[in-house]
């Protein structure tokens, strides 16, 4: 009994202190390659003392453990000779708390350079070296805002990334009140030193989480633009919920939109999470729009974008009353999908109780 209770406190105590070690001190201070080659090492070394100290003939042991120690130095080599060379355009990269953070520069065809940005392996945003023009065309669906709002005084973007879309924002209103709310301090960092943000010193800039700034905050705005979705494989669920949809609500001006931007099918296997994000929002706003980057082809896992609002859209007489000139916007109208094309009866009511938002997640992921 006593062996068995001194085994358990001690797997107990190992377990705990692994746990948080892991989460808050290894893998932010190092790397995941760097943590396997830490913790493998220790666990060796622990070996070594724990057969030494097991027998009486320990000199027996001296050579083993000897060989073994000595062999570490060797088993290292010949895992730097193992790895892939390294992508000649990376120019930054960084594990942080949330991602691992890779920042390429490459020269285009043209002869103009380009930085993308990757944080895991989703591409979030990129930026060309010579022009203002935005390779991202999924974030310009913005520029609808002000055609159905009337207005756009103020915006709120959930999310940094490269800060493509509340740069852009204030290259259109310089006056414009614009905040921005990235929970990752390192890619605030890579946008200060890789993607103009210091450029806009009237861009407001606050680390933390969406939600939880939303609720600490009372300020309204005319836009709240969506875009905290790192791809389509990590999506953080409590931002899909009803019950977030109506703290943004709550944070709108009268005639205010709320935009989101969602990596996903429109129709097929693949659709389950936009399928169930649409029926939430529809719960919660009078009336939701959806655009889809490839209308023609919906079964496509691609960037869907969904407006939603508490007063009549009306994206019929919008588009009938824009000017000949205004085809790029005429182009992002023309994308806007027809509800029949989806249907929200196979979706669920996301809400804080009841939010499966994994589960359809590594359900497109296993088709």
């Amino acid at each position: 009994g006593l062996s068995a209770g001194t085994v358990y406190r001690v797997s107990t105590i190992g377990s705990v202190l692994g746990t948080f070690a892991a989460g808050f001190w290894l893998i932010p201070s190092l790397d995941l390659e760097n943590v396997f080659w830490f913790t493998g090492i220790a666990i060796a070394l622990l070996a070594c003392l724990g057969y030494f100290l097991s027998f009486r003939q320990r000199t027996v042991f001296v050579v083993p453990i000897v060989v073994l120690i000595g062999a570490i130095p060797l088993l290292v080599w010949a895992s730097t000779l193992t790895k892939p060379p390294q992508d000649a355009h990376l120019v930054y990269e960084k594990m942080s708390f949330y991602h691992l953070i890779r920042v390429f520069k490459q020269k285009l065809p043209s002869g103009s350079g380009i930085t993308k940005l990757y944080l895991d392996t989703t591409l979030e945003g990129a930026l060309y070296d010579e022009s203002k023009e935005r390779p991202i065309q999924a974030l310009r669906y913005w520029e609808l805002a002000p055609l159905f709002s009337g207005r756009l005084e103020s915006a709120l973007v959930l999310g940094g990334g490269t800060f493509t879309l509340p740069e852009t924002f204030l290259d259109h209103y310089p006056h414009a009140r614009v905040e921005v709310v990235e929970i990752d301090p390192e890619v605030v960092e890579v946008g200060r030193r890789f993607f103009r943000v210091n450029d806009y010193p009237k861009m407001k800039v606050v680390v933390g989480d969406a939600r939880r700034y939303l609720t600490h905050t009372n300020k309204k705005y005319d836009l709240i633009f969506g875009d905290a979705y790192n791809g389509w494989r990590s999506v953080p669920s409590h931002l899909l919920t009803k019950e977030f949809f109506q703290s943004v609500k709550n944070h709108l001006n009268k005639r205010g939109i709320f935009m989101m931007h969602l990596i996903n099918a429109v129709q097929g296997n693949d659709a389950a999470l936009f399928v169930s994000v649409i029926k939430t929002i529809s719960q919660v706003f009078r009336e939701t729009l959806v655009f889809a980057n490839h209308p023609n082809n919906l079964t496509r896992i691609q960037s869907i974008v969904m407006v939603a609002a508490d007063f009549d859209l009306k994206p019929e007489s919008v588009l009938a009353s824009l000017p000949p000139a205004k085809t790029s916007l005429k182009k992002l109208l023309h994308t806007r999908l027809s509800p029949q094309t989806y249907g929200t009866q196979d979706g669920y009511l996301l809400t804080d109780s009841f939010n499966p938002v994994e589960y359809l997640v590594a359900q497109t992921l296993k088709e």
